[in-house]
C-alpha cells in the first residue's frame, strides 16, 4: 500500500517506511538509498547501506547523473565524550540530472519526508564556524570533492 503525494502525485511505499525505521530504531542500516519510479509513480527503497560502511560508500551509492532520496545515520562522540547519532536527509541533485527529475524530486521532497517522519531528521550536519571555510555545506557532486567532503564529515565528527 501507498499513500499518495497530492503536489506531484507520488507515493511513497510502505517498504521505505519500514527501512527508515529500521535504521532509526534498530540501527540495522547506516544509510538508505531511495529512487522515484516513474512508472509506479511512488518513492522506493533503491538501496541499503550495512552497519559497518562507511560515509565513502554512502556516496559512492549516490549516480552522478540522476536524482536520489538518502537518508544518513552518522555515529559522533561529542567533546564531552558522549556517543551520539544524527539522521540526515539528502536530497541529492547533480548538476547533470534531467530537468524532469529534478522538478519531479524537488516537488515530492517535503511530502516524503513528512512520511519518514521527518521532524526527527536534520537536513544536513550543524557545522561549526571554523568549518564552514574548509568545505561547503552541501554533499558535492563531483567524485574527487566527495572524498573530501567525506574527511570533513569525518573530522567534524571527531
Amino acid at each position: 500500500m501507498t499513500s499518495s503525494n497530492a503536489s506531484s502525485g507520488m507515493g511513497v511505499a510502505d517498504d521505505c517506511k519500514r527501512t527508515f525505521l529500521e535504521l532509526q530504531r534498530k540501527k540495522a542500516h547506516r544509510y538508505v538509498v531511495f529512487r522515484i519510479d516513474e512508472k509506479l509513480k511512488e518513492v522506493i527503497v533503491e538501496k541499503t547501506g550495512g552497519a559497518a560502511e562507511s560515509y565513502d560508500d554512502f556516496l559512492a551509492s549516490l549516480p552522478e547523473d540522476d536524482c536520489r532520496y538518502a537518508i544518513y545515520d552518522l555515529d559522533f562522540v561529542t567533546e564531552e565524550n558522549c556517543q551520539k547519532s544524527k539522521i540526515f536527509f539528502v536530497a541529492w541533485s547533480p548538476s547533470v540530472s534531467r530537468i524532469r527529475a529534478k522538478m519531479l524530486y524537488a516537488t515530492s521532497k517535503d511530502r516524503f519526508r513528512r512520511e519518514l517522519d521527518g521532524s526527527t531528521m536534520r537536513s544536513r550536519p550543524p557545522i561549526p564556524p571554523s568549518w564552514t571555510s574548509k568545505c561547503s555545506e552541501t554533499v558535492p557532486t563531483r567524485r574527487r570533492n566527495r572524498r573530501q567532503h567525506a574527511k570533513n564529515l569525518q573530522s567534524y565528527a571527531q
